[in-house]
């Protein structure tokens, strides 16, 4: 997998419990490179306007990220 280069963070509506939500895009295409370790925590929002294809999506898109991980890095969620 290519190494994220690049993240993009959009802040979306405000959910209906009034708290903020964002989006974040995670882009890769240059060639691996030397880098210390990442130590990532994630965020997931489980409420009731995540149930279906909005908890679905994140989860893809975090077993895509891990995928994405090299030896050393930490991911938390």
């Amino acid at each position: 997998h290519e190494p994220i280069t690049t993240v993009h963070v959009h802040a979306l509506p405000v959910g209906p419990d009034g708290k903020p939500r964002f989006s974040a895009l995670l882009l890769g295409h240059a060639p691996l490179v030397a880098r210390e370790p990442l130590d990532l925590t994630l965020v997931v929002d489980n409420s009731g306007s995540m149930v279906g294809e909005g908890l679905a999506r994140t989860l893809e898109g975090i077993r895509s990220l891990a995928g994405r991980l090299r030896t050393g890095d930490t991911l938390s969620v």
